[in-house]
C-alpha cells in the first residue's frame, strides 16, 4: 500500500484534480485495510468466546451426568435389600405351607437399610443431589410403605434370634414389591438413558475440542 499522497509535495499540488484523486484512493485504501482488520479480529474474538461458552457447557454438562450416574449405581446397591429374592441383605422373606405363602421381614436387615444406608447414599454420598425425581419418589415409598414393620417392633424386649418377624397382613410386602419393581425398572431405563447422554456429550467435546485446535 502506497503513503505517497501523505508527502510534502503532494500537499504542494493539492490543486491538481489528479493528486486529489490520489488523495481520496489512498484514503479509501487505508480505510478499507483497516476495517478489514478490525473486522476479522471481531470475527476471530467472537469465535474464540464462543468456542469457550461451549468447551464450559460441554464440561458442566458432563460433570452433571457423571455425577448422576454415581447417584444412581449407589442407589442400585439399595435394592439388595429391597429386592423379593432371598439374600443375606434381604428385608422380605418368605416361605411356603401348602400353597400358601408366609412371609417375613428381617428385622435387622430392615433397620440397617432404613437408619443407615439409605441416610448414607441420600446424604453422606450425595446421591440425593442427583437423583431423578422419580428415582428419589420411588425410594423414599419403599421407606414409608416398611416403616411401620420397623417402628411397631422397634422397642420389642425380644426379638428372635434369627431376626425374622411374621408379616401378618400379606397386602404389605405386595406392596413392596410392586414399589421395587417400579424402582428398579426406573434404575435401569435411568441408567441407560444417562450413559447414552454421557457418550453423545463426550462425543461433543471432543468434536468441539478438535474444531478448537484448527
Amino acid at each position: 500500500m502506497s503513503f505517497g499522497w501523505l508527502s510534502p509535495n503532494c500537499w504542494i499540488e493539492v490543486g491538481n484534480p489528479e493528486v486529489w484523486a490520489t488523495l481520496v484512493t489512498g484514503i479509501a485504501t487505508a480505510l478499507a485495510t483497516v476495517l478489514a482488520v478490525a473486522i476479522a479480529a471481531w470475527l476471530t474474538y467472537r469465535f474464540g468466546r464462543k468456542q469457550g461458552a461451549i468447551k464450559h457447557n460441554t464440561e458442566v454438562r458432563l460433570t452433571q451426568l457423571r455425577h448422576r450416574i454415581d447417584a444412581l449405581e449407589k442407589t442400585w446397591e439399595l435394592l439388595g435389600y429391597m429386592s423379593p429374592q432371598i439374600s443375606d441383605r434381604a428385608i422380605i422373606r418368605w416361605t411356603k405351607s401348602g400353597t400358601e405363602k408366609i412371609y417375613w421381614f428381617h428385622y435387622h436387615n430392615l433397620e440397617d437399610f432404613m437408619m443407615n444406608k439409605v441416610g448414607f447414599v441420600f446424604y453422606q454420598q450425595h446421591a440425593g443431589l442427583h437423583l431423578p425425581s422419580s428415582i428419589r419418589d420411588d425410594l423414599f415409598a419403599y421407606v414409608h410403605a416398611a416403616a411401620p414393620l420397623y417402628f411397631r417392633h422397634r422397642n420389642d424386649t425380644e426379638k428372635p434370634e434369627d431376626g425374622l418377624i411374621r408379616i401378618k397382613k400379606p397386602e404389605i410386602p405386595g406392596n413392596l414389591k410392586r414399589i421395587y419393581d417400579k424402582l428398579n425398572a426406573n434404575l435401569k431405563e435411568a441408567l441407560k438413558t444417562t450413559y447414552a447422554e454421557l457418550t453423545v456429550s463426550e462425543s461433543g467435546k471432543k468434536g468441539a475440542g478438535m474444531i478448537s485446535k484448527k
